[in-house]
């Protein structure tokens, strides 16, 4: 394809010696001269010799022409039309979480992706455009407003901030696609500046191959690698209490560190500060913590007063901040109450009660939890009073036999329990009726996490087992982090509820396994509505032997005590959010009508969107976030204060667990094409020389000189005399 097509024109002038050729020989009369006659048979043989000559001067003359035309058409190796030296250029930096790893010993990554895009900008040529994209899980076109305007994309540059968002660039490569085909100019070029991490291009890679596949028939594509100085980094993944949170105590917490590249580091410190209260900062020494390894550092601090606490959790030094920092807001009561529903009571002997192993887990007189334990056939929707969690244990819905089933009072009750945030955990057992369970606890109330389909039981040789691998959410995915935690792996499930996993995408945001056996049968799963509490589904018994062994191992106490905590912060799970998620802020109907703006741990306000109600609350959201930190939905206008919506917003650590760069030998096979992949910093990088390398010109202009030559060397020798 050609620049500049309407110089072909000039290809008609290879004419002007064709026409001189024919139109301009030499006429003669036949004179005859019977002297001459014996020098016929010599001049026909000069004759053809001088006609090849003059052909071929005729060819090379013609030649010249028309590859002077051409080189003047400048033709490219892109197939797009158009002519100019200007050139619409597309821009994306990759602004994810990964990119704040150091590339130097005071810059990061996305300070070197930033330098290397003004290289870009200043050797574009006069009269060009550029379009400036940040890219993380999402794209935002940053400008500059005026595209013409080159002068205003370094101060765009100068604003881009890191995300704490994870790395997709599918969305980014779509859009820059989008901007590309809007530009009417032939000239255009698309830059991506990324650490090429796997995750960024494997996770649809399909859809990449295919947006950029698209590009490149129109634009140049050019890949910028920007490479981290290492892959030492850790990141805070965790903080759990340890005890139930009181006013006026001290109160421990795990902070879970991991260490997510593929080299140990040492030398670590870590971090626990209550309210931003520095002075009373507690820290530890982490002296190793290997590759893949993740390990629980206890800290702790006096709480003052009941309320919401900001726990914040820091870890330093490694190659990447971006992960070492993490918030979480905490609820502290005074009374913490949990009501245990017992269906299957033993007035003869209590150690064969349902609720015995587990109310001796749950430990209240160490650990100052108030439980209460009612017989099925007591529970009263008046119980469920001041509790913020709920347990059934092998509860009947309805009587069988002499055998008293739950109230329909108590049952309607626990849809508005848990609609205020607050835990239930269901456990199963022998008295336990899949089909009453659905119809009443997952079609009339949506509080199951699936379907319950039957009482399966294991071969009487070859029991089941749990699986530890396969706990991958919080709290419970320390079963598969903590080595502490291995000898789950050996106890033996016999009997066990069935899980239908519906793939509905309602389910899909709610319900999540959390454990599953060792036959890939999920055992423990929990459903979250937003806006609400949790509900948690254990698919076996916690005292009938028939069913397991798993209430008289050691792991059972710690298993009950981080359920436990996790349901009786299930009330937090809105106030404790990832970067990717929406901010849901509670608000009075009176206060329905009332702009509010989100206040984020950097950067100015955000107006957000009136309330809207849903599930019989109103509700302020808040969607967009890029940074972690604590966030404050605030009436317009005013000041933060102490009563307003308070979140603790984690970055997405997910995007650091893998921290594996593509070679460009692995991009090329991925994309099935070869772009333009170079590495920011190299000297002479942006020089401008691979654009003029796309031309043809250069080379056309070359093969122009060496005919001219021959022209000349050929005309002398044709016009010897012989």
């Amino acid at each position: 394809m050609f620049l500049a097509p309407y110089m072909l024109l000039g290809g008609l002038a290879a004419s002007i010696p064709v026409i001189l050729h024919f139109f301009y020989r030499s006429r003669y009369r036949e004179v005859p001269w019977a002297a001459m006659k014996f020098l016929l048979t010599s001049i026909e043989q000069t004759s053809r010799r001088l006609k090849f000559q003059e052909l071929l001067l005729l060819l090379l003359r013609t030649a010249l022409l028309l590859l002077l035309a051409l080189a003047l058409a400048r033709p490219t190796f892109q197939t797009a039309l158009g002519g100019g030296d200007a050139v619409d250029a597309v821009i994306v930096l990759d602004s994810s979480l990964s990119m704040q790893a150091r590339s130097g010993p005071n810059t990061t990554c996305l300070d070197t992706a930033r330098e290397a895009a003004r290289s870009v900008v200043q050797q574009l040529p006069p009269n060009s455009t550029v379009q400036i994209l940040s890219a993380s899980d999402v794209a935002t076109v940053l400008g500059p407003r005026e595209p013409g305007r080159l002068d205003l994309a370094n101060a765009v540059l100068d604003d881009l901030s890191p995300s704490d968002r994870g790395s997709d660039l599918q969305p980014a490569i779509v859009e820059a696609g989008r901007l590309l085909a809007q530009s009417p100019s032939s000239n255009k070029e698309l830059y991506i500046f990324s650490d090429m991490q796997r995750g960024a291009w494997e996770t649809r890679a399909s859809e990449i191959k295919a947006a950029l596949d698209e590009i490149r028939k129109k634009a140049t594509v050019t890949l910028v690698r920007c490479t981290p100085l290492g892959r030492g980094n850790v990141a805070i993944v965790g903080i759990t209490p340890q005890t139930t949170l009181r006013s006026g105590e001290r109160a421990d917490f795990a902070v879970l560190v991991r260490n997510a590249g593929p080299l140990p580091v040492k030398g670590l410190t870590v971090t626990l500060t209550l309210d931003d209260r520095e002075d009373r900062a507690e820290a530890q020494a982490l002296a190793e913590i290997r590759p893949g390894e993740t390990r629980a550092v206890v800290l702790g601090n006096r709480i003052e007063t009941p309320g919401r606490h900001v726990v914040r959790a820091v870890v330093r030094p490694d190659d990447l901040a971006g992960d070492n920092r993490l918030e979480r807001v905490f609820v502290v009561n005074d009374r913490v109450g949990v009501l245990v529903v017992d269906g299957a009571p033993d007035l003869r002997d209590v150690r064969r009660s349902g609720s015995y192993f587990l109310a001796h887990a749950l430990n209240p007189e160490a650990s100052g939890l108030p439980v209460t334990i009612v017989p099925v056939e007591r529970a009263a929707p008046r119980d469920l009073g001041g509790k913020e969690l709920c347990i059934l244990v092998n509860v009947p819905l309805a009587a069988v036999g002499d055998r008293p089933g739950l109230s329909p009072d108590f049952l309607r009750a626990l849809e508005p329990f848990v609609q205020e945030g607050k835990g239930l955990w269901i456990i199963a057992g022998d008295r336990v009726d899949p089909k009453l369970y659905n119809a009443e606890l997952f079609e009339r109330l949506p509080l199951l996490p699936y379907k319950l389909a039957k009482v399966a039981r294991a071969p009487k040789d070859k029991p089941w087992t749990l699986d530890r691998a396969s706990a991958e959410f919080p709290p419970f995915v320390r079963f598969r982090q903590e080595q502490g935690y291995a000898s789950i792996d050996r106890i033996e499930v016999r009997t066990a509820m069935e899980l239908l996993q519906d793939k509905s995408p309602e389910l899909a945001r709610e319900s999540r396994v959390h454990l599953r056996l060792n036959t890939g049968q999920p055992i423990l799963a929990s459903r979250r509505v937003p806006g609400q509490g949790e509900v948690l589904f254990l698919g076996t018994s916690v005292h009938d032997e028939q069913w397991t062994d798993l209430y008289v191992t050691p792991a059972f106490v710690p298993f009950v005590q981080i359920a436990t905590n996790a349901l009786l912060e299930s009330g937090q799970f809105e106030m404790n959010r990832l970067v990717n998620e929406s901010l849901l802020a509670p608000v009075s109907r009176e206060q329905a009508e009332t702009p509010f703006d989100l206040v984020p741990p950097q950067g100015p306000r955000r107006r957000l969107d009136f309330a809207t109600q849903q599930e019989g609350r109103w509700l302020v959201r808040a969607d967009g976030l890029q940074h972690a930190g604590v966030y404050r939905v605030v009436p317009a206008g005013r000041e933060p204060s102490d009563a307003d919506p308070l979140f603790a917003v984690a970055p997405d650590t997910a995007e650091t667990a893998d921290l594996t760069a593509l070679t460009p030998e692995e991009i090329n096979t991925l994309l099935g094409f070869s772009p333009v992949q170079v590495t920011a910093g190299e000297s002479g990088t942006f020089s401008g020389a691979e654009r003029l390398n796309r031309e043809a010109t250069w080379w056309l202009l070359a093969l122009l000189l060496i005919l001219v030559l021959a022209e000349m060397m050929l005309a002398w020798y044709c016009g010897r005399a012989w």
